[in-house]
């Protein structure tokens, strides 16, 4: 229960159900996130299915040591924040630790048939934000590397293809070479 009801389009919450997700990075590096906590309580199951069908498949093998990359996958859009140390960064980020130094960050999203793939993070040391011809380049950018990514999976795909037929038709050389010898005899 929480001491002052919350009004949101359910009515008044006096509660605060919420599907809590831990995060565990191949480094061993962990984290708490909070997902869709200001609805009813019975939609719990249905928060814990969203999180389960669509947030988790987004964002396996991913790694982000701040909410914004994720938020650029999981949107599908670039994320330019011009001064993390703006307080009006912690209110698109609530979740991001306080930034004291002032810095720049543009995060692309790397998009594969409309799916993300990863995200370009680019860096400023100073409050100076990415105009937009420079964010156009980065997503060009981007574009090109889902490009040459997919290039290199479709090239390594034939590679193994290319090797599997190089075997089959070694074992076929060696049963008609087998079949030969047993035909002379």
């Amino acid at each position: 229960p929480i001491a002052q009801p919350v009004a949101n389009a359910f009515g008044a919450m006096t509660n605060r159900p919420a599907v809590f997700l831990r995060v565990a990075a191949s480094d061993g590096a962990w984290g708490w996130g909070e997902v869709f906590s200001n609805f009813p309580q019975v939609g719990a199951e249905h928060r814990a299915r969203l999180v389960d069908s669509i947030f988790a498949p987004l964002l396996h093998g991913f790694a982000a040591d701040d909410p914004a990359p994720v938020r650029a996958m999981l949107e599908r859009r670039t994320v330019h924040v011009p001064d993390w140390s703006d307080p009006a960064a912690t209110l698109d980020f609530p979740d991001q630790e306080p930034v004291t130094v002032a810095v720049a960050r543009l995060y692309v999203p790397l998009l594969r048939e409309g799916e993300s793939i990863g995200v370009i993070h680019l860096e400023r040391d100073r409050a100076q934000g990415y105009s937009p011809r420079e964010i156009s380049l980065v997503e060009t950018f981007a574009d090109q590397s889902v490009i040459a990514i997919e290039n290199a999976r479709l090239f390594e795909e034939l590679q193994d293809r290319t090797a599997d037929l190089s075997q089959a038709l070694a074992q076929q050389t060696a049963v008609g070479e087998v079949l030969r010898v047993i035909a002379s005899a």
